[in-house]
């Protein structure tokens, strides 16, 4: 039976036998050497797809190439809000919260009924000021008025904001994973208020 002619396949079951045979027993060609492998392949087991493709050391050498960074979860930055606000409501104050992760994306934001919208953008502006330079805002603040070079063209930027109430957010080792921003209060309230909420995130772990 000749197997380009599929159109006779249907009315001669000795040539749909013959050429079922064909596909899972035919040798299959590996590279320019074109090997051949005679084990019969079964077109249904997918078990050669489940396996790993990477050629031997290419992970060794990656490695050497990449790395890992922590970074706050969505449960720390609950923490860390709660506090914040917490602060806030026993100081009468009213305010906006925001938290970004240790590449500067927003992980959450709270904005306490009555906070005027802007002090929102504020918040995220004070996380991403303390996540950008790893160091609270109230401090950037006074290194960009000592540095006239630096301070104007940080300053000006849209998503940066040095003012008091931006915290980066430490483990209990000290690395950075996080900032949150507090807004909507005065600077010096905003402070409090964030200050609180950084030292409780480093104390619980």
């Amino acid at each position: 039976v000749h197997l380009r002619d599929r159109s006779r396949l249907n009315d001669d079951p000795t040539a749909t036998a013959a050429l079922t045979d064909y596909q899972t027993t035919r040798p299959i060609r590996l590279g320019p050497d074109r090997l051949t492998d005679p084990t019969p392949t079964d077109p249904t087991d997918l078990t050669e797809l489940s396996k790993p493709t990477t050629t031997k050391g290419t992970i060794t050498e990656m490695a050497d190439h990449v790395t890992s960074i922590s970074t706050i979860t969505l449960e720390g930055a609950k923490l860390a809000a709660d506090v914040a606000l917490s602060t806030a409501r026993e100081h009468n104050l009213g305010v906006c919260v925001a938290v970004v992760n240790a590449t500067g994306n927003l992980v959450l934001v709270h904005r306490m009924d009555g906070v005027v919208e802007i002090a929102l953008e504020n918040a995220i502006a004070k996380a991403n000021a303390a996540i950008t330079f790893k160091r609270d805002t109230g401090a950037l603040s006074d290194y960009f008025q000592k540095d006239n070079s630096l301070g104007p063209p940080m300053t000006s930027r849209p998503h940066i904001l040095a003012v008091e109430g931006g915290e980066p957010l430490r483990t209990a080792d000290g690395t950075v994973v996080g900032a949150l921003g507090i807004s909507g209060a005065k600077h010096a309230e905003d402070v409090v208020c964030s200050k609180a909420a950084a030292e409780a995130f480093t104390a619980a772990g």
